[in-house]
């Protein structure tokens, strides 16, 4: 009788052949989920008008109808969002350091 656990090996030939186990499909499921366009507008801080918008003329963000009620996926909002994610939200420390260094360096040199 073979266990309930597959082996590593056997997951690994699994995804090999392009089956997916489905503990990583339920895993999945469970993640990403849809939520009405009130719960989106929610989840990301913008407005239900601005959800709109980026849905219907920009075409950015996907949504989906179903009897009449838009919803929003979570993976595709989250990728929405982190599309505009400003860029100086990610910066070096050590980057940011040397350029103050070298503007009070500077200063120094001109009083000096």
């Amino acid at each position: 009788m073979r266990s309930k656990n597959t082996s590593s090996s056997d997951e690994k030939k699994n995804i090999v052949s392009g089956v997916v186990p489905v503990s990583e499909i339920l895993e999945y499921l469970r993640n990403d989920y849809y939520m009405s366009k009130k719960e989106a507008a929610k989840y990301t801080g913008l407005c239900s008008d601005t959800l709109d918008y980026h849905s219907l003329v920009v075409g950015d963000l996907k949504r989906y109808k179903l009897s009449g009620k838009v919803l929003y996926k979570k993976s595709d909002l989250d990728r929405f969002v982190e599309s505009y994610l400003d860029v100086t939200t990610k910066f070096d420390p050590d980057q940011m350091a040397e350029k103050v260094l070298q503007k009070l360096k500077k200063k120094m040199e001109k009083a000096g």
